[in-house]
């Protein structure tokens, strides 16, 4: 597919970044049916409150948009990195499980050496988890949301910066 782009003009950068968006809408919808389910499985399940779909759910779900992006340029830059889908998913696979350690997402921060939680606080996993819980707790907001279009925009512009120099 992305040869017949090419031939038709289209750039790698421009391959590059409708990857991004067509990921962002599959994390999106993803995240959105997981999100759903947990608001109305958890309390049917244990009766602690009504179902009702309100305003701030609505904007809950809005706000997995900055997060869904921001993931899905972070997968874009590491399987350009990667240059084809088995090394892509092996360099996923490792990076991931080293961003979440270090992000605090499987120990938490005070459990891990000063060297690894200090650094771990600044990326873009341990940004998603706060981000993740202050949404189910209602206290998302705009910094948050512009922490997460920060990291999307970085991981966009280096993924299609290798693009476009073949790297």
């Amino acid at each position: 597919m992305e040869r017949v782009l090419q031939r038709n003009g289209i750039s790698a950068v421009q391959i590059g970044a409708a990857k991004v968006l067509v990921l962002t809408a599959v994390l999106w919808i993803l995240m959105a049916l997981l999100w759903t389910g947990l608001r109305i499985g958890i309390p049917a399940i244990f009766g602690t409150e009504t179902i009702v779909f309100s305003d701030q759910q609505a904007a809950a779900l809005f706000a997995l948009l900055p997060v869904s992006f921001a993931a899905a340029a972070l997968l874009q830059l590491l399987y350009t990195l990667a240059g084809d889908p088995v090394h892509g998913a092996m360099l996923l696979l490792l990076t991931g499980f080293f961003l979440l350690l270090a992000g605090g997402c499987i120990l938490p921060a005070d459990m891990l050496p000063p060297s690894v939680a200090l650094p771990g606080r600044y990326l873009p996993t341990a940004c998603w988890q706060q981000d993740l819980t202050a949404l189910m707790t209602g206290h998302y907001s705009i910094r948050q949301a512009l922490c997460e279009l920060g990291y999307g925009a970085l991981f966009l512009g280096m993924g299609d910066f290798f693009l476009w120099k073949n790297i």
